[in-house]
């Protein structure tokens, strides 16, 4: 299994999390947990197949590691492609869509810096490109500074006081988190809550100690939410095939 990943060019970093390239042998099914961001991505070796937007939000789904052989892709930040194509972020939440059926003129123009390309540094480098191209002046928005703010805290945050910081009603906040990220702020905290939990599981942790740090009301509170994300108890998580979730867990969650 190769995995790679690369930062972005300063002036995307608002944007992008990481560039990345992804390659295995693997046939045993793994578990993909919910990341709530979006991510575009394009096959090394079949970009014929199209370019694809997915949309991890706050499901676990399985993956054949080979199938994903020779993916070349772009991790954003959880408000990044509504501000980059103007779709709102419900639209595509938990979902896996060709962009060709979603921005037929994006799919095109970007497929065409793609043409040719043979190498992962290179296509990385045409999305990069791309991604220039089309992204307006660093602009710190609310729904950015707020979550920066949940990421900051894991997620120990309340939705009504989030929205009493910026002044604003919850319902108000709700729908600019939606349209932004496809998450309500309630959602977001419980999904970065539950990232600081799997980032922090291990068997040697006694599970009351870890939901009480992780900020959970107690062990049967921690075990109800990680099921509603991962699909999956703690306990039957940690006996499962991993190696996709560490590289998730190192690359989507870790802090």
């Amino acid at each position: 299994m190769i995995y790679q990943q690369y930062p972005p060019v300063k002036a995307l970093a608002h944007l992008v999390k990481f560039f990345y390239y992804f390659s295995s042998d693997d046939l045993r099914p793994e578990r993909i947990l919910p990341f709530g961001t979006t991510e575009i991505s394009v096959y090394l070796d079949n970009p014929a197949a199209g370019i694809f937007v997915n949309n991890p939000a706050t499901r676990s789904y399985f993956v054949h590691p080979k199938a994903l052989s020779g993916l070349v892709g772009v991790c954003l930040q959880p408000w990044a492609f509504h501000t980059l194509f103007h779709v709102p972020q419900s639209e595509i939440s938990d979902q896996k869509v060709l962009m060709r059926d979603l921005l037929k003129s994006h799919d095109a123009q970007l497929t065409a810096k793609l043409n040719g390309k043979t190498h992962p540094l290179d296509m990385i480098h045409a999305v990069q490109d791309y991604l220039l191209a089309i992204s307006g002046p660093l602009r710190s928005g609310l729904v950015m500074d707020a979550v920066n703010r949940i990421d900051r805290e894991n997620g120990a945050l309340q939705a009504g006081a989030l929205a009493r910081h910026y002044n604003l009603s919850e319902r108000r906040l709700q729908q600019l988190f939606h349209s932004a990220i496809g998450l309500s702020p309630k959602k977001y905290c419980q999904l970065k809550r539950f990232h600081y939990s799997v980032s922090r599981l291990d068997a040697g942790t006694p599970l009351t100690e870890l939901a009480l740090n992780a900020g959970y009301y107690d062990q049967s509170h921690f075990i109800h939410e990680f099921n509603a994300f991962a699909g999956i108890s703690p306990g039957g998580f940690l006996k499962e095939q991993k190696a996709l979730s560490d590289i998730n867990t190192k690359a989507y969650f870790d802090r």
